[in-house]
């Protein structure tokens, strides 16, 4: 049995702005087992649209998780998920997510996995 406490993994800073990662178990790539993460987005961060090449379930621990579906990052559009809700984002799904305050989530996902941005700059 393995157990993690927020407060002591090791955070990856993966954007500019001060959103971080931590793989908590499994692999990324394997289409069996998948893995599941802790993903710390600051207050005021918003990733634009993307999709990712397997699903996801997300379970909000903290905060308030904004995601807002298609192509065209509107903000208006994005729907608020409270502590306690949980996310389903199916693979391929165009979407896009933020915060106003500090939200931190827990998530379990399927790969192989890629993050991929409707711009092209990934």
């Amino acid at each position: 049995m393995r157990s993690f406490d927020v407060e002591k993994v090791e955070w990856q800073e993966i954007s500019p702005d001060g959103t971080c990662y931590t793989l908590l178990e499994g692999d990324k790539q394997d289409p069996v087992g998948g893995f599941s993460y802790f993903l710390k987005l600051p207050p005021g961060a918003w990733d634009r649209p993307h999709w990712h090449t397997g699903p996801a379930r997300l379970l909000v621990l903290r905060g308030v998780l904004m995601p807002g579906l298609g192509a065209d990052f509107e903000r208006a559009k994005a729907s608020p998920y409270a502590a306690s809700s949980i996310v389903h984002v199916p693979a391929n799904e165009v979407h896009f997510d933020g915060c106003d305050t500090e939200t931190l989530v827990f998530g379990v996902a399927q790969g192989p996995w890629s993050t991929l941005y409707v711009n092209g700059d990934n």
